[in-house]
């Protein structure tokens, strides 16, 4: 009767800007990248990026938590097969998965809907994020004449270099 090993998981809630620190740390420990699995909760993405040590009999799941416009590193300079789950998210969910190494641009799958599995009021709330992004962004570029005005002046001579 062959033996049952039970194998220990354990899952971490990680911070987005945490993301590479700790998926470095899962590489330096010679863990396999398993899979990368979206799903969106409460108007948010839940990312579960698990990873395998075969030897020990061990899984750790990183559980990242973000805005549905929230930028999201790719991992494919540490894991490379990670392009196509990453592809997959972008392609399926939205998610804006950033520097993917060989990026499909939405061709993964052929596919007539963008973003096909995000529920309209998902799609929604997404749109609505990504507008108030590009308000503020757009506030913060511009100045008033009067902001243009109050601005303190480099003199001439130190503006193209100092050169006397």
């Amino acid at each position: 009767m062959s033996q049952v090993t039970a194998v220990k998981t354990t899952t971490l809630d990680v911070p987005l800007e945490s993301l590479l620190i700790k998926v470095l740390e899962r590489r330096q420990a010679n863990d396999r990248l398993v899979q990368i699995c979206c799903a969106v909760i409460d108007n948010q993405y839940e990312l579960l990026y698990t990873f395998s040590d075969d030897e020990a009999w061990e899984v750790t799941n990183l559980k990242v938590t973000c805005s549905l416009t929230a930028k999201i590193p790719s991992i494919t300079r540490i894991y490379p097969y990670a392009t196509f789950y990453e592809n997959e998210m972008a392609e399926l969910f939205g998610v804006p998965v950033e520097m993917i190494q060989n990026d499909y641009h939405g061709k993964f799958y052929r596919i007539g809907a963008k973003d096909p599995f995000l529920k309209a009021s998902e799609k929604a709330q997404k749109e609505k994020e990504e507008e108030a992004a590009k308000e503020a962004e757009t506030k913060k570029t511009q100045e008033t004449p009067e902001e243009a005005a109050d601005a303190p002046k480099e003199p001439a001579d130190k503006a193209q270099g100092g050169a006397k």
